[in-house]
């Protein structure tokens, strides 16, 4: 069931629950008000007729039933229940002995007896219900014992045809009320939820339109309101913007790993296919087709290796960190670049004791990850700086040098899976474009910070940013 269904029945059901007591107490006060008022009429008219008739002897031959209103009769017997006279008036459905024995409640309709607390009556008389033989019609019956000269008995009746049209004509009223009511309030309920949850109908059919056609670039009209409805649209559109650059980046990922894989792989192929179509080759050609081989297939190696630790830090691999010596783990990464660096000029600047919660193996791979991008970028002889120091509660790690440098514009794309911020880095057959993403990454682990500043033809400087672990951890 919808949520609009749902809030429509729901808001219906409280509106009954309210409605239903509320006209039920109504409807039994109006009229239990209309049947006690006809029994205290009843009651006093037959409390009139019997003061004059026990005030003086009566000869019972002369007295006839008398007429106090239109629809009101009253009948005087003696103490053996006989009437008085001949009556003029219709004939009760019971006599007053039958009415004194019967002792009836109340003449509420069945609903109106529904309510608690119905009044117990200390009338001197009895009141009886019965059914006029005749017309069929509802009657209400009193009787009234008299003692004095002449003693017997007054009865006193009146047709409840009146009151039992009225009350139930104010049944049916206050029935359609109720389910008016109830109806109106589920009715008007689905209306006001189908309005207000439009923008969610809406969102899911975009929603499904961007699943079927992975349309990341749709967005939703903003509703321009300030409620719940509005801030979840909006959050929506960040989020599509979010989905959209995270696919165009996985398709720029898929795409750039199969060009840059496509390179040492046609390499390779291209050189096992010249050995193999030459097998009398010279030894020195064939030395230096195995050699190229080889190179080509660590690089490779070196690739899907990088982009293996790149594919488990977007499947949210974490990092077990513990307290280690960043001085330590730098001076053995310098001891392992240094074959590499026989061209260059390699100067440890400042190195302090410097204790960080780290990964060893992450922090030595971001160490020859960033020596290993400036001995690329450096001219022969050019040189390049290391230095670790501590600042305040912070230690920086620096590589700096005076290679080809970085253009101001490229510089914001620079940790961005294989991006070259120039031509001449593009050629370069031994990078991958993934040492500063996988860089960034290993020091987002350690929650530090990496940033860069370089200019064209004058070099780079990267400093890395990590907190130092508390003296006692």
């Amino acid at each position: 069931m919808s949520i609009r269904w749902r809030l429509a029945v729901l808001y219906a059901t409280v509106t009954a629950l309210l409605l239903l007591p509320v006209s039920l107490v109504a409807y039994g006060l109006h009229v239990r008000g209309q049947y006690d008022r006809l029994d205290t009429s009843l009651a006093t008219t037959a409390d009139h007729f019997a003061g004059e008739f026990g005030a003086e002897e009566r000869d019972p031959g002369a007295e006839e039933a008398q007429r106090t209103e239109p629809d009101a009769f009253i009948r005087l017997y003696d103490s053996s229940g006989a009437p008085f006279g001949a009556a003029s008036s219709p004939e009760p459905p019971l006599n007053a002995l039958e009415v004194r024995d019967a002792k009836d409640g109340a003449a509420y309709p069945a609903l109106a007896r529904l309510l608690p607390g119905q009044a117990s009556r200390s009338s001197p008389g009895s009141f009886a219900t019965s059914r006029d033989p005749a017309s069929g019609e509802r009657v209400r019956l009193y009787s009234l014992s008299v003692s004095g000269p002449s003693s017997g008995y007054v009865l006193t009746w009146k047709s409840l045809e009146s009151e039992d049209k009225s009350s139930a004509f104010l049944g049916k009223v206050i029935l359609s009320f109720i389910v008016g009511g109830v109806a109106a309030a589920g009715l008007g309920t689905f209306t006001v939820a189908s309005n207000v949850l439009r923008p969610v109908t809406v969102m899911t059919q975009t929603a499904r339109a961007i699943a079927a056609s992975r349309g990341f670039s749709r967005r939703l009209d903003d509703p321009g309101r300030g409620d719940e409805l509005g801030r979840l649209a909006r959050t929506f559109n960040e989020m599509l913007a979010s989905l959209e650059e995270a696919y165009r980046s996985q398709q720029r990922f898929v795409a750039d790993a199969a060009h840059e894989l496509r390179a040492p792989l046609t390499s390779i192929l291209g050189n096992v296919e010249l050995v193999t179509r030459n097998p009398g080759m010279a030894e020195d050609e064939r030395a230096e087709a195995v050699g190229y081989l080889a190179s080509e297939a660590r690089r490779l190696a070196r690739m899907v290796d990088e982009l293996l630790t790149l594919a488990r830090a977007d499947a949210g691999q974490a990092l077990e960190l513990r307290p280690v010596e960043l001085d330590r783990i730098l001076l053995q990464a310098l001891g392992e670049v240094g074959p590499l660096a026989v061209d260059h000029r390699l100067k440890i600047a400042h190195v302090e004791p410097s204790q960080v919660q780290g990964d060893p193996d992450r922090l030595k791979q971001l160490i020859l990850n960033l020596i290993d991008n400036s001995i690329k970028y450096t001219p022969a002889r050019g040189l390049i700086t290391v230095a670790l120091k501590n600042e305040a509660a912070t230690a920086v790690l620096t590589v700096e040098d005076n290679g080809v440098g970085i253009p101001e514009d490229d510089l914001p794309h620079v940790f961005e899976r294989f991006y070259r911020a120039d031509k001449a880095r593009g050629r370069d057959p031994g990078g991958s474009g993934l040492g500063l993403a996988i860089a960034a990454w290993i020091v987002g682990q350690h929650e530090g910070d990496i940033s860069i500043e370089s200019a064209t033809g004058r070099g780079t400087r990267v400093a890395v940013r990590l907190p130092l672990a508390m003296q006692g951890a």
